[in-house]
């Protein structure tokens, strides 16, 4: 028996393998080049922690801008008086609201009863000089101040104002003067607390029969009363 066909088997086996291998690196080569590169990338080293990117970390920790200061609402102001008392001597009175005299000074109440504050100043219980006035007396006797010597250092004088706070003050002191030199400045200029001042005419000084007036006034300082309204 002869076997002449086995010598051919050997090429044509080798030639099969050869195209099969052939056939296999066709297909890594393939496989490779449609690998997404995300994928091969995003396969860090061995090792190593994965972080957030410089960028979004600074933008995260940046945030928005800072949100605008919000206004503080202003203090609503104390009230207007209406009424004033001084318990020493018992007074108890409306206030009146005036403004300048023809002649340019304070003006006075309407009636002899009553006294009267001076509107285009500050009222009392806020910073600076709150400034009420009233006659000492008339022709028929005593007016609504005509006891405001009797007061001392240290005597309670209240504003009873239209919100109905009452707000208390502390006599500091009392003076008389002259009606040319009644300080002005002092009580009616501008000061950093809250002052009360009571002015009448003095009754001890020189009576003008022809203008109907004293020729002295009588002043009485007072001050907020420390940890009360």
């Amino acid at each position: 028996m002869t076997f002449g066909n086995d010598r051919d088997d050997t090429p044509r086996r080798a030639q099969t393998i050869g195209i099969i291998f052939s056939f296999i690196l066709l297909f890594i080569a393939l496989s490779l080049s449609v690998m997404p590169v995300a994928t091969l990338a995003a396969a860090p080293p061995p090792g190593t922690v994965a972080t957030s990117p410089p960028g979004v970390t600074y933008a995260r920790r940046l945030g928005g801008p800072p949100a605008p200061p919000v206004a503080a609402p202003a203090p609503p102001r104390v009230g207007q008086p209406v009424r004033l008392k001084v318990p020493t001597i018992f007074l108890d009175a409306v206030v009146q609201q005036v403004g300048l005299a023809p002649d340019g000074a304070m003006d006075v109440p309407s009636n002899f009863e009553e006294t009267a504050w001076y509107q285009h100043g500050a009222r009392p219980g806020e910073p600076g000089n709150a400034v009420i006035d009233g006659h000492v007396d008339s022709q028929r006797g005593k007016a609504v101040f005509y006891d405001l010597r009797k007061l001392a250092r240290g005597d309670e004088i209240i504003v009873v104002g239209d919100d109905n706070v009452e707000r208390r003050f502390t006599v500091m002191e009392m003076a008389a003067y002259p009606r040319d030199e009644v300080p002005l400045a002092r009580v009616f200029g501008p000061t950093t607390g809250a002052h009360l001042n009571l002015i009448t005419c003095d009754s001890t000084s020189a009576f003008d029969r022809t203008h109907g007036e004293y020729a002295g006034n009588l002043i009485v300082y007072a001050e907020a009363a420390a940890g009360k309204p």
